[in-house]
């Protein structure tokens, strides 16, 4: 029978574990014996009488509370900061003012747009005088050529319309 090296080397290895294992003890457990064999050692210690008092439901602590949520607050316009209405920490409401923009820019614009405003509207009464004007100016000249209102007239039956084609003709 054929025994393999490596077999011989596994059996000695076991072997030689085995052997050293057995032969040692742990000193942990020599001392546990040693101690339970001491006599138990004497401990000074104060006593006092028992007081009956109530006890507040709440407790002052310091330190920083972090929030669940975290909300970003943004204007719908942008510009310069000029008053900060909250303190950090703060509880606020919704629809109350937390910042103040600089609002010099808006007001410009604002007054611009107002003056552009009044601007058109010279301009459009400036068109309605010169509509009512061109009216007016229709009705002199019905009544000059005897037209009433209503009426319909060929401008070739003029004799002065004539005479000017006339002329361009020669």
């Amino acid at each position: 029978m054929k025994v393999n090296k490596f077999t011989i080397f596994a059996i000695l290895i076991a072997l030689s574990s085995l052997i050293f294992s057995a032969c040692g003890g742990s000193k942990a457990a020599n001392a546990n014996v040693a101690n339970a064999n001491a006599l138990p050692t004497m401990v000074d210690t104060t006593t006092a009488q028992a007081i009956v008092k109530n006890l507040p439901t709440y407790f002052e602590a310091t330190g920083n509370l972090a929030s669940d949520a975290q909300i970003d607050v943004a204007p719908t316009v942008g510009g310069k900061i000029v008053a900060v209405n909250f303190d950090i920490g703060n509880y606020v409401q919704k629809g109350s003012v937390l910042v103040q923009l600089d609002d010099r820019d808006a007001r410009i614009r604002l007054e611009q747009a107002n003056a552009q405003v009044e601007q058109a509207k010279s301009t459009v009464q400036q068109a309605e005088s010169q509509v009512e004007a061109a009216r007016a100016n229709v009705r002199q000249t019905q009544a000059r050529l005897g037209l009433t209102e209503g009426s319909t007239f060929d401008i070739e039956t003029f004799s002065q319309v004539r005479a000017t084609q006339a002329q361009l003709t020669l």
